[in-house]
């Protein structure tokens, strides 16, 4: 019994596994997993729910495919995976994501970490808010006597950050590893972004947050989060 983190796939298609990830391991011990994508191996290999297996083996995974097929059109992926993996009914009040502790630097309530990426190109369009958006959520912040720290990769600066116009009071980060990418957002007390990898995983570490949703699908990808606002917008050239 193993579970396959599938090439291709973003940080938040992983996320959305942990939650039948944690349900298997009360009930079987560790884990094993595979990851394509090294930098999320070096986070979850810190979780006692996980074992990483070096190298894939020849027999079919858990989880066949990259994303879960839906049973209804009001179905998160959170759910659906635990639906499939777990066979268990009436566990939508029940499913929580999870990101090993990376961290034990206390968080300060006025830094704010800010994602607006996409992994890869496909959903570049689809995810973007628009430039006017991403400047006005910084000097709306700074307004509020909050401290911007703006994270992603460089694939991020360079689909969606690079013409923004940045206060020089923002902080960014853009060549960070995954590892150390959440120790920086381990110090934030809240979160803010578009629909991207880095918002799930700083709401499975509990952050509080909101995420503006431009052209992909609230419901299948939402997190399953009191703490996380979800906003639909339209993109704001």
């Amino acid at each position: 019994m193993w579970i396959e983190q599938k090439p291709g796939y973003g940080l938040g298609n992983f996320v959305a596994l942990t939650p039948a990830i944690r349900t298997l391991s009360s009930k079987h011990g560790p884990v094993s997993v595979y990851f394509d994508h090294k930098g999320l191996e070096e986070v979850y290999k810190l979780s006692p729910m996980i074992h990483v297996l070096e190298k894939r083996p020849s027999d079919a995974p858990l989880n066949t495919c990259g994303v879960p097929s839906q049973d209804s059109k009001r179905e998160s992926d959170y759910f659906a995976w635990h639906r499939i993996l777990i066979g268990a009914n009436g566990i939508k009040n029940s499913v929580v994501p999870f990101v090993p502790s990376v961290s034990t630097s206390p968080r300060h309530p006025g830094k704010v970490a800010v994602f607006h990426g996409c992994a890869g190109t496909i959903y570049r369009d689809k995810k973007d808010l628009g430039i006017e958006l991403r400047e006005a959520l910084l000097k709306d912040l700074i307004a509020n006597k909050y401290h911007p720290i703006i994270i992603g990769n460089r694939d991020d600066w360079n689909n969606y950050w690079k013409d923004t116009s940045i206060p020089d009071d923002c902080e960014m980060y853009f060549d960070l590893s995954v590892l150390a990418a959440l120790k920086q957002i381990s110090k934030c007390g809240l979160f803010i972004s578009n629909d991207t990898g880095f918002s799930h995983m700083a709401a499975a570490m509990g952050l509080p947050g909101t995420i503006y949703w431009r052209d992909t699908d609230m419901i299948k990808n939402k997190v399953p989060s009191k703490d996380v606002k979800h906003l639909q917008v339209e993109r704001i050239i």
